[in-house]
């Protein structure tokens, strides 16, 4: 028998991919294989910066996901050092209440948090959802089903 190869479904269309690339006037042919495997980088891509966003809205005890996480994110990770000129323009995160009434002199207790180097955390990342890119319109959808660690109701 004859081996039928499966089809890859991918979450970043290969035909847009292909158009985007063959606007450049350099781009000559391009093989079928090529687009398909853009997309699946691009999903590695957004999954590893996800991931690494995910673990800085956890030690801040955050429950959103914002721009500003990636932000920060891209700033600290020299992986993603190159993307620092896009998010240039997002704000700066806001200090929390506890830190602003810590620097006013209000004595509320404060939990400690642990330091990066003594953090394990009680999950296992990997058991958070792909995102899912074909059903939803805007990363929105995708940043809420990341944050809290539970597909979203469909």
């Amino acid at each position: 028998m004859p081996n039928k190869k499966k089809k890859y479904s991918a979450r970043f269309p290969p035909a847009r991919i292909k158009k985007i690339m063959q606007k450049d006037e350099e781009v000559g042919k391009v093989a079928a294989a090529v687009p398909v495997i853009i997309s699946r980088s691009l999903e590695l891509f957004i999954e590893s910066l996800i991931k690494k966003t995910n673990d800085l809205v956890i030690l801040k005890n955050a429950k959103t996901l914002t721009p500003q996480h990636i932000k920060q994110t891209v700033l600290q990770d020299k992986e993603f050092k190159f993307l620092s000129e896009l998010v240039s323009s997002i704000p700066d995160i806001q200090p929390n209440e506890d830190d602003n009434q810590q620097e006013t002199g209000a004595s509320l207790p404060r939990q400690s948090q642990p330091t990066s180097s003594t953090f394990i955390p009680s999950h296992s990342t990997s058991n958070l959802p792909s995102p899912n890119f074909g059903g939803r319109s805007g990363a929105s959808g995708v940043l809420a089903k990341v944050s809290t660690g539970k597909p979203r109701g469909r």
